[in-house]
C-alpha cells in the first residue's frame, strides 16, 4: 500500500469539509424530524378534521380566516393531491397509530374521484363540481388524469 502525505492546507481543507458535510447531514436530519412532527400533528389532523364533506370527499375551500365555505366548487386536483398525500403518509406510517385514519381518507379520496368526478358516459375527470357533488366544469384536461 503506497503512503499518502496531505499537505497541512489540503488536509485542513479536507477536514473542514468533511465537518461542514456532517453539520448539514445533522442539519437536514434536524429540518426533516421538524417536518414530519408538523405534517403528524398539524397538517394531516387539519385535513381529516376539517376538511370532511359529510356527504362524501372533501369541502372545496376554508378562507384565510378558517372559515369554512361548504357551498365551494370541489377540484379534481385537490381531491387527487389528497389521495397522494394521504397514501403516502399511510406508506411511510404503516404500523403507527395514526396509519389507519390516513388510509381511510386516501380511500374517501379515491372514492371522491371514482363515483363523482369520473365521467361515465364520455370518460375523463371532469375539472370541477359543485358542493352537492355534482359536475360543474366539466372539460377534460389531461393534468386532472395525470
Amino acid at each position: 500500500m503506497a503512503n499518502i502525505c496531505l499537505s497541512p492546507v489540503l488536509w485542513s481543507e479536507m477536514t473542514a469539509k468533511a465537518n461542514k458535510t456532517a453539520a448539514e447531514l445533522f442539519m437536514a436530519q434536524a429540518l426533516a424530524k421538524q417536518a414530519r412532527q408538523e405534517i403528524i400533528n398539524n397538517i394531516l389532523p387539519y385535513w381529516t378534521e376539517r376538511m370532511q364533506d359529510p356527504s362524501g370527499g372533501f369541502h372545496g375551500r376554508i378562507d384565510g380566516n378558517d372559515k369554512l365555505d361548504t357551498k365551494a366548487p370541489k377540484g379534481a386536483i385537490m381531491n387527487a393531491r389528497l389521495l397522494w398525500t394521504f397514501a403516502s403518509a399511510y406508506r411511510l406510517l404503516k404500523g403507527s397509530a395514526e396509519a389507519e385514519s390516513y388510509l381511510e381518507m386516501a380511500i374517501r379520496a379515491k372514492r371522491e374521484i371514482i363515483d363523482r368526478f369520473f365521467d361515465r358516459e364520455l370518460g375523463g375527470i371532469y375539472w370541477s363540481l359543485n358542493s352537492d357533488s355534482s359536475p360543474l366544469d366539466t372539460k377534460k384536461q389531461i393534468y386532472a388524469i395525470a
